[in-house]
């Protein structure tokens, strides 16, 4: 009994994960390359033997809950207290992007971050500015 339960647990992450990667615009092997470095992975993966690190690094990559994607918890978005309202906006319009549109967000947020303009760090400066 216990094994059927564990089994069916395994079957409802991997049925997730291939959710997520339609609901995302990629593909599960494209995925497990990502997360591995490797698509060899993905057989055992699809048999339910997926490493916990990789399950976090999955989680992380769609902006899920850890207990959505073992099927503890029906709740997608990690929770309320982990992200903050612009944060869960950002991830919403991201998800609402088909794959060309997200590289390209991806590709000018990284632009913009290497941008000292918009470092929290120049906007500390400029804060300490106007206070003196």
């Amino acid at each position: 009994m216990l094994f059927l339960e564990f089994y069916f647990k395994e079957k409802i992450v991997w049925e997730r994960i291939l959710e997520l990667c339609k609901e995302n615009n990629t593909t599960k092997t494209a995925l497990c390359k990502e997360i591995t470095n490797s698509s060899s992975n993905l057989i055992t993966w699809e048999k339910g033997n997926i490493r916990p690190d990789y399950l976090v690094e999955i989680s992380k990559k769609f902006a899920v809950s850890s207990d959505y994607l073992l099927g503890l918890s029906d709740k997608k978005l990690l929770s309320n207290s982990s992200l903050s309202s612009k944060e869960r906006r950002l991830i919403l319009n991201f998800k609402e992007l088909n794959q060309e549109g997200q590289e390209k967000l991806i590709e000018q947020a990284e632009d913009m971050s290497n941008l000292k303009k918009y470092s929290k760090e120049n906007y500390k400066l400029e804060l300490g500015k106007e206070i003196s």
